[in-house]
């Protein structure tokens, strides 16, 4: 499926092009796309809107600055009394070009046009609620290419999404994995960094403590076996030995299955050598399900992510579903419900799902991570104390 393309009014490129501060829309607009591989074209008639500028030194620049926009030719033989039949009068010169637009959206050569003409919106809606539907004002642009493109972020405390490039390879954390995976290095660099990976982290005392790098798969590209057409495989999961003890690794496979359960995945899965006991004993604890042993001897597990509404297996406790099926959860009239005491404190370590803070670490915001406060010292028991403040997480996240 190739990537749409997106037409771009005078208004827009004088937006972008003038001697002027960018508005943050365009400029996420543009950034966008560009990381995406969405075009962004100019039409051939928005060359003759610059032309009639009287202004001869301006008119050379603004015509030098949308050379380097991909053109969409005119149609040969399209006159003004066929735009007119189509999309209405056009007295003036302005008009002309607003219906050759038009005209290149509906006959497909574009799919959408961004612009913040409104009087262009006007026309398109005039002739079709379909036409008028693919005429964008730039914040709409924008949000459609989020939504399309960009996986709805999931935020915990202490877990900081970035790009894998950010990393040092010389970081402490990645000596054991030299030791179990030979050509590391390379691997980071060639698929990892050279592909700009996203990756969580958490750190503890400034220090680098935890990492899960992901990647996006689809069938006949992954080694999962549970079927599904959205697969999340996570590459790296590894917490620095002298961290463990304080849920973190709890902590983010907690963000990542939030992530895949919201993004809407079918799959999460990873590989991991036998011997890491720990980290097979939490993916089993949160249902993953050892599926084979792949060439290299590694174990993989892999997890289902459903969207329908969770029920209760035969002889099943509604812990047992909670905690297999995470994070969806069975509520209703037939679950008991109890009303557990918890300080504000230990709340946040036991739900860092349910946490909403109204301002940001002052640190934080400056890259300077505080360590995990938060994932805590506690012990098996208090894994899954239920309390009625969880039955929010519903309405926070949107998941049944």
């Amino acid at each position: 499926m190739s990537a749409p393309k997106y037409l771009i009014d005078t208004n827009i490129i004088i937006g972008l092009e003038d001697w002027k501060e960018v508005s943050p829309e365009l400029a996420d607009l543009t950034q966008l796309a560009a990381r995406h591989g969405v075009g962004i074209f100019v039409h051939a008639t928005a060359r003759d809107d610059i032309a009639r500028d009287s202004d001869v030194a301006r008119r050379t620049v603004s015509l030098s600055k949308i050379a380097k926009y991909p053109l969409i030719t005119k149609v040969r033989g399209l006159t003004q009394p066929d735009l007119e039949a189509e999309f209405g009068v056009c007295a003036r010169p302005n008009d002309v070009v607003d219906a050759t637009l038009l005209h290149a959206l509906k006959i497909g050569v574009a799919d959408f046009l961004v612009t913040q003409d409104r009087g262009l919106h006007e026309r398109a809606k005039r002739h079709s609620s379909d036409l008028g539907g693919r005429v964008l004002y730039v914040a709409d642009a924008l949000e459609l290419l989020r939504s399309t493109y960009e996986p709805s972020q999931v935020t915990f405390p202490f877990v900081e999404e970035t790009e894998t490039h950010t990393i040092p390879l010389g970081d402490p954390i990645f000596e054991s994995l030299r030791d179990g995976y030979p050509g590391f290095d390379q691997w980071w660099a060639e698929k990892c960094v050279k592909a700009m990976r996203k990756c969580w982290v958490v750190t503890d005392n400034g220090d680098l403590a935890g990492i899960v790098v992901r990647k996006d798969e689809r069938p006949g590209d992954t080694d999962a076996k549970l079927p599904g057409d959205k697969i999340l495989k996570l590459c790296t999961f590894k917490v620095r030995p002298e961290s463990r003890g304080i849920k973190l690794g709890e902590l983010l496979l907690k963000n990542v299955l939030w992530f895949a359960q919201k993004n809407r995945y079918d799959v999460a899965y990873l590989t991991t050598y036998p011997e890491q006991v720990a980290l097979v004993d939490l993916l089993e604890y949160y249902g993953f399900t050892h599926t084979y042993i792949n060439s290299t001897g590694e174990l993989v597990y892999e997890k289902s992510l459903s969207r329908e509404r969770l029920l209760i297996q035969r002889g099943q406790s509604f812990f047992d579903a909670a905690r297999l099926n995470y994070p969806r959860f069975c509520a209703g009239s037939e679950v008991p419900v109890y009303g557990i005491p918890i300080k504000e404190a230990y709340h946040e370590i036991l739900f860092p799902e349910l946490v909403q803070r109204q301002q940001t670490d002052l640190f934080q915001v400056g890259g300077i991570g505080t360590g995990p406060r938060t994932p805590g010292a506690l012990r098996e028991k208090w894994r899954f104390p239920f309390r009625v403040k969880a039955f929010s997480v519903r309405s926070h996240f949107g998941i049944r």
